[in-house]
């Protein structure tokens, strides 16, 4: 074949057939393998995945809960050094941990499915 030249192909009956058929078919199909895929998870719009849970929380713990502390004595009108405000910061967060897996040990995770029941089912409790 010489250089520059467009290879061409005759086309099989499946094509000239999809081709001639009145509904669309794609021309070409790949041969499928047997392989086990992976199960496929769906979740809705509304509920966020496990990873956004995750990373909502990390953020929270991080980033918003140090803030607020921070934020605690300007609201008060207390002179607070920035190490002192620093340590409080650590001692807070140090006892939310140290709260949170002695009252849950699953996490907040779990307390907040529980509080989910709860609300679902508020009026009637019974």
């Amino acid at each position: 074949m010489p250089m520059g030249s467009i290879a061409t192909r005759s086309p099989t009956e499946r094509e000239v057939t999809s081709t001639l058929s009145p509904v669309s078919t794609p021309l070409l199909t790949r041969p499928t393998c047997a392989r086990p895929s992976a199960p496929q998870v769906t979740t809705s719009a509304s509920e966020p995945t496990p990873l956004r849970k995750a990373a909502f929380g990390t953020t929270l713990v991080v980033r918003a809960a140090p803030t607020m502390i921070r934020a605690v004595p300007s609201v008060l009108h207390v002179q607070v050094t920035a190490a002192t405000m620093e340590h409080v910061v650590f001692i807070v967060l140090g006892s939310l941990i140290i709260f949170f897996l002695i009252v849950e040990p699953n996490g907040l995770a779990r307390l907040w499915q529980i509080a989910k029941q709860k609300l679902r089912v508020w009026p009637f409790p019974y």
